[in-house]
């Protein structure tokens, strides 16, 4: 893959949505665009998504700070909009950083398969 190539990744979390599950549980759904070679992957993951990418990545290449779990009012309006723009610089900066392994990420946040969003 050629270096060219390389510049038109672009990860973006323009939004995030409160959900609730089956159980009556309230989680956050990120909406990730992840622009590469010409095309738009829409996918949406939870912050749990985010840190199995951190946990298997860190062990490949020294990645930037993860932005730390908070138990009490992570559902808050405030909280939930920093930490759409701390991944979202979180995962900016990882492709920055490594671009020998941006495929890898690219095919990992796409197609992975996420826990079951809704449990």
């Amino acid at each position: 893959m050629s270096a060219q190539s390389y510049n038109q990744i672009k990860v973006l979390i323009p939004r995030h949505q409160q959900v609730e599950s089956k159980s009556g549980h309230q989680f956050v759904l990120y909406s990730l665009e992840v622009y590469y070679l010409g095309k738009c992957h829409r996918i949406q993951r939870r912050y749990r998504d985010f840190h199995s990418f951190h946990k298997r990545f860190k062990k490949l290449i020294t990645t930037p700070e993860f932005p730390p779990k908070k138990v009490r009012n992570n559902l808050s309006q405030k909280f939930v909009e920093q930490r759409r723009e701390t991944l979202e610089k979180y995962l900016q900066e990882s492709f920055e950083m490594k671009l020998s392994h941006s495929k890898q990420f690219i095919y990992y946040l796409i197609s992975c398969p996420s826990r079951k969003i809704y449990r």
